[in-house]
């Protein structure tokens, strides 16, 4: 489902750099493509996003396309491929960014991409977002708030509004999944935060805001949103203060 959307961004990313600025053409762009997932076969579908990465980078070499492979493996780290923790950094987000993350629910459907998880207090279905994050705290400053707007997923296949949208924390590292016998995943997060909602006003999406206090000056943490909710959304506007 989407979490193929980073490889599509990147396909297209270096499709047109190969058209626009390498003197490649469509023809070329197609074989390098088809020879990068016929060279990824012998792994039998356990082939990663770096392995990927990799195989379009040698294939790219192979077409005589060796000078513009530094600008090439610039374009796949930028949508995460060549690394392994898929974490976006945060630090220093404005509303006016227009950053925003899409998330799935807690639906058990086909259709929903969801998982049970035990956050604490035993299993629960969720969905998490495709993307983890780290921020960095300012020098001097003991707390970090996160916020967004609430907003309904427009290519959702729920009603709008039924959001429990939660945080996972760590300080030690990305977070990350173990899986026991029967399929339920236990993040190895550090705090469980839940958001203060604050309604919008003049017809405005409502504001959730996430506070992660008692830090050290700059130091970072990790985090990784959740939704327990029966409702697909956004959360657009993503900030950092």
């Amino acid at each position: 489902m989407a979490d193929g959307n980073p490889v599509l961004g990147a396909n297209y990313t270096l499709y047109r750099a190969l058209l626009d600025d390498w003197g490649g053409t469509r023809a070329v762009f197609v074989r390098v493509l088809l020879l990068a997932l016929s060279d990824l076969a012998v792994r039998g579908g356990n082939a990663t996003f770096a392995d990927y990465a990799g195989a379009l980078l040698d294939r790219l070499a192979a077409e005589g396309l060796a000078d513009p492979l530094e600008a090439a493996a610039a374009i796949l780290d930028a949508h995460g491929l060549r690394g392994t923790d898929r974490e976006v950094d945060l630090t220093g987000a404005a509303a006016a960014d227009g950053r925003y993350l899409a998330l799935d629910c807690a639906v058990e459907e086909p259709w929903n991409t969801w998982m049970v998880a035990d956050l604490g207090d035993g299993p629960v279905p969720l969905a998490t977002a495709y993307l983890r994050h780290r921020v960095t705290a300012a020098s001097g400053a003991t707390a970090i708030t996160i916020s967004a707007r609430l907003a309904e997923k427009p290519w959702g296949m729920t009603a709008p509004g039924d959001w429990d949208y939660r945080m996972l924390v760590r300080s030690g590292g990305p977070i990350a999944y173990g899986f026991d016998g029967d399929g339920v995943a236990t993040p190895n997060h550090e705090a469980l935060l839940a958001p203060v909602i604050t309604p919008g006003e003049g017809g405005a999406p409502d504001l959730a805001t996430w506070t992660i206090d008692g830090l050290e000056p700059g130091a970072t943490v990790h985090l990784q949103f959740v939704n327990l909710g029966l409702s697909e959304g956004i959360l657009g506007g993503m900030a950092v203060e």
